[in-house]
Formats: C-alpha cells, sequence, structure tokens
C-alpha cells in the first residue's frame, strides 16, 4: 500500500468570476497554496438527525441531513507568494466577495475536486514579537465539489511542475 507525505496532496485557490460563476478558471488562473503553509487540517461540519423506523428494531441511527467541508491552513507570511497575497487581500470582504474556486488534488495524482468555496477565518500577523508573521484562513466550499479523474492526457499537461506563483492542477507531485 502507498503512503503519501500530507506535503504530496496539492492545494490550488483562484478567483472567482461572477460573469462566469458556472465556469472553472484556467489552469493559469490557479494559485499552488504552499509557500509558508506548514499546517493543512480538514474543516468538517455535518448536521445530522436521529431516527428510528419501524422497518427495524427501533434503534436509532444517526442520519447526515447537511455537510460542509473544507481545509484550514497556517503557516508563515510570504509577502511574495500570489496565493498568500490574494487570501490576504481578502481580509476584510464580506459576502459573496469571499467566494473562491478551490481545488484539491489527491496524493497519488489519479483525481482531484473542485467547486466554488468561501474563504473564511483570515488571520495575519499573530504571535511573539520574536516569531515569523503567520498566517491561517479556511477554504469551504460551498456546494459539493466535482471529481475528476486525472488522465494521462491532463498529467503530460502538468508534468511540468507547479511553482508557489500558479498551479496546475492536474499533477499530484
Amino acid at each position: 500500500m502507498a503512503k503519501f507525505k500530507n506535503a504530496i496532496r496539492k492545494h490550488y485557490i483562484a478567483p472567482f468570476d461572477s460573469e462566469h460563476p458556472d465556469t472553472p478558471p484556467t489552469e493559469d488562473k490557479y494559485m499552488w497554496i504552499a509557500k509558508g503553509i506548514k499546517e493543512s487540517a480538514p474543516e468538517n461540519d455535518a448536521e445530522d438527525d436521529d431516527v428510528a423506523y419501524f422497518d427495524g428494531d427501533g434503534t436509532k441511527e444517526k442520519v447526515i441531513t447537511s455537510k460542509s467541508r473544507g481545509r484550514s491552513f497556517e503557516g508563515h507570511r510570504d509577502y511574495a507568494d500570489k496565493a498568500q497575497n490574494f487570501v490576504v487581500d481578502k481580509e476584510d470582504a464580506v459576502a459573496d466577495d469571499l467566494i473562491v474556486w478551490y481545488k484539491e488534488v489527491t496524493p497519488d495524482g489519479k483525481s482531484y475536486k473542485e467547486g466554488l468555496a468561501r474563504l473564511s477565518e483570515i488571520e495575519v500577523g499573530d504571535g511573539e514579537a520574536s516569531e515569523l508573521e503567520t498566517i491561517k484562513f479556511q477554504v469551504n466550499w460551498s456546494r459539493t465539489p466535482e471529481k475528476h479523474e486525472i488522465t494521462p492526457a491532463t498529467t503530460g499537461r502538468a508534468a511540468s511542475g507547479a511553482s508557489s506563483e500558479t498551479g496546475t492542477p492536474g499533477i499530484g507531485g
């Protein structure tokens, strides 16, 4: 069984275009969330209802009625990083100004999930005077993201690698 370090999972963010709300951005619009980021964690929230049915034995079962998924990021602020600057520029934004595109590529490079999301919890510059400046934020999908398989053509297109400035969302490493 293959095992991967967390750093192999790739995360990308791109601006939302309200004139084309259902059109995913092109690869050159995506920015790799990586430089200075030292920690990432799933941010999942589910609402449920406990119900028992007559076709069972009366034991309640948990039915998930709603789910929100996303990811938090935390690291050191890098003023030269395009993805971090994009997030920080939205620090005071509200409502629809926080909508972005988010893409997450699996560590094995075989698939990715992509969809509209919202930025939240943006914090910059926390800590003691002697520490490096930090950045923290969350990206939460606004609806269920679409899952895409990465084909050899996609992999070939993205094989050149990604920088911290722009990403090539079809890559797995």
